[in-house]
């Protein structure tokens, strides 16, 4: 739904129509996000994050990345955003102001820093680094799919992008996730393997977590996509608790944002960040 027809609607249609048209359509439509169950569900086959509509997407978002990085406007806001204030995803100033303080401790007394960007799609975050830290040279390396890495690979390519574990072998002075590491069964081998790739900072960012109740499984239903894929909703203690046990310690947490409504979720969810330093580091 476009920016001009969401604003007729909020001007013109009743507010109690607007409710009764979402339970409506919340009943007949398949919830976009959905409880599974506390453990990885082995029968559930899913195109997920391989489906080629993904990169595809991630192509033609550029444009309006790049202009949202321009000028003096707020981070991740485009002009046009201004036209409908109300729609306005302001998440994304906190989610980049949240990663400029994180970048800025790392790059303390440093002329070049080697950023490792697992699971970061196109290295948007490269553009950002830039932004917010003119004065360093980034070295920076992203982890993604094959199909992703091809793209970045276009747009970007001073940037290095690894499809395979190679990064595993090289080590970074700023470690980096974003939205990625929930969607992988077994989330707790890569985050061993990202500590052990840093050499001083890591921080892991806009993931899903519950406070009081179990980790659980989570179905994702993303009509931009047009993809489904599994992740997880993790307790916050027990992922500090994995952490914090393989050599690093916590310097500050952060939240991003409020999560989604999961249907039938046993625990609502907020969506964290967490900046860890290397133990030994002094």
């Amino acid at each position: 739904m476009n920016k001009s027809i969401r604003q007729f609607i909020h001007d013109w249609v009743p507010p109690m129509a607007i409710r009764v048209i979402r339970s409506v359509l919340a009943a007949v439509r398949p919830a976009a996000f959905e409880f599974i169950s506390y453990e990885w569900p082995k029968n559930i086959q899913l195109k997920g994050w391989q489906a080629n509509s993904v990169a595809d997407v991630r192509n033609k978002a550029w444009g309006k990345f790049l202009c949202s990085m321009e000028g003096k406007l707020p981070f991740g806001i485009s002009e046009d955003d201004f036209l409908s204030p109300r729609h306005m995803k302001m998440d994304a100033q906190n989610l980049y102001l949240s990663y400029g303080y994180c970048l800025g401790l790392a790059c303390y007394d440093k002329q070049v820093l080697k950023v490792l960007d697992w699971g970061g799609a196109t290295a948007d975050y490269y553009v950002v680094s830039k932004k917010m830290m003119p004065a360093i040279r980034f070295e920076y390396s992203c982890a993604e799919l094959p199909l992703v890495c091809v793209v970045g690979q276009k747009l970007l390519p001073e940037v290095t992008f690894y499809d395979t574990d190679t990064w595993q072998n090289m080590h970074f002075d700023f470690v980096f996730s974003s939205s990625a590491l929930q969607y992988l069964e077994d989330w707790r081998t890569t985050v061993r393997a990202l500590i052990q790739s840093s050499n001083q900072y890591l921080y892991i960012t806009r993931m899903p977590f519950v406070i009081t109740g179990r980790s659980f499984v989570m179905l994702q239903r993303v009509k931009e996509y047009g993809t489904e894929y599994l992740g997880w909703v993790i307790n916050r203690h027990e992922f500090l608790q994995f952490v914090e046990q393989h050599g690093m310690k916590l310097i500050r947490e952060f939240v991003n944002h409020l999560g989604p409504q999961i249907k039938g979720a046993p625990e609502q969810n907020i969506y964290m960040g967490f900046l860890f330093e290397k133990q030994e580091h002094k």
